[in-house]
């Protein structure tokens, strides 16, 4: 569970995987496109795609797009509370030397806006692309019923999850909220940096990561639709290495994220490939690329179901049909 960040942001704990077990939800469910060779391959591996929030549809999501003036006003407000920095300013005063307060943590805010930037996350739904609920799913990630649909079943994302060799990773759901503090990323930096210089306790390191998990699976409320979860990751290549100067760990880490293959975790095959009503209709590359997945699906005895054009208006769903190509 994703405990409480601090006094200046009361937030609710997370829920993990375990809580769909009381909304009578048994599947996450991944839509894409095979718009490239790779996407086809990473699920004939048995692969997820983690990348970086820079690359979502929504540039504001899970980043902090901040310049210097306040990054300087979040640093000068946790070093006000720092009173172990009354004595260091004394010594430096005593001494001539200069000591710029305000900006004392300015280097530990911009790794931790690196650390942030540099989560790994992939997207999925709770929703059953079989119903017509998810029909704007479909429409945004399924490229209105071109493309596909990956059903995973629970039980068996708890069993990856719980054995797999990825450091401090997990499903998360999103949270949707307009609250100030949700919205208010300064704030939840703040509070975060705060954690990391101030808290004394055993507890610090727990506490910042679940305050960084937080920060990157709250959305407004206008993303509420898609009833989000998401898999996050904290690499520990984010961590910085003893004596590194800031500069040096940035262009470490920038390096480090150019390198796509740093995204692919090893996964689970998916239970069903939902094929949207219009995927028989991909042409070129794309239109190969579903026909190979066809075949490794039933190679590999994963369920294919294919959606038709038709809806059944009186079960709010859509209707099925027995092959890819309609007859």
């Amino acid at each position: 569970m994703v405990k409480k960040m601090t006094k200046t942001s009361q937030l609710p704990q997370h829920k993990l995987l375990g809580n769909l077990d009381i909304k009578n939800i048994h599947y996450l469910t991944k839509w894409m496109i095979l718009d490239k060779p790779e996407k086809l391959e990473t699920i004939k591996r048995s692969q997820l795609y983690a990348g970086y929030p820079e690359g979502f549809n929504d540039v504001f999501d899970s980043q902090i797009k901040i310049g210097n003036t306040e990054k300087r006003k979040i640093s000068q407000s946790v070093a006000n509370k720092d009173v172990q920095l009354n004595v260091l300013e004394d010594l430096r005063g005593s001494q001539k030397k200069d000591f710029n307060r305000d900006s004392y943590y300015l280097d530990e805010l911009s790794i931790l806006i690196e650390q942030t930037h540099g989560a790994n996350i992939a997207c999925f739904s709770e929703l059953n692309p079989l119903l017509l609920e998810s029909n704007h799913m479909w429409g945004v990630y399924g490229s209105c019923g071109y493309g596909i649909a990956l059903k995973y079943k629970i039980g068996r994302l708890k069993q990856w999850i719980a054995t797999n060799k990825y450091y401090n990773s997990s499903f998360y759901e999103v949270v949707y909220s307009n609250q100030e503090i949700i919205n208010n990323k300064l704030k939840w930096l703040e509070s975060i940096l705060e954690i990391l210089v101030l808290d004394k306790s055993d507890k610090k390191i727990e506490r910042a990561v679940n305050s960084r998990m937080a920060l990157l699976t709250y959305k407004s409320q206008e993303w509420q639709f898609e009833k989000e979860w998401r898999f996050l990751n904290l690499s520990e290549v984010f961590t910085p290495k003893d004596n590194e100067n800031t500069v040096n760990y940035i262009q470490r880490i920038e390096q480090y994220r150019q390198n796509k293959h740093n995204c692919l975790f090893d996964f689970i095959k998916p239970d069903e490939i939902i094929f949207g009503w219009n995927n028989h209709k991909n042409q070129n590359w794309e239109a190969y690329a579903y026909t190979e997945l066809e075949k490794w699906a039933k190679d590999n005895h994963v369920k294919c179901v294919y959606l038709d054009d038709k809806l059944n208006y009186a079960e709010n769903k859509f209707k099925t049909r027995p092959k890819r190509l309609p007859e």
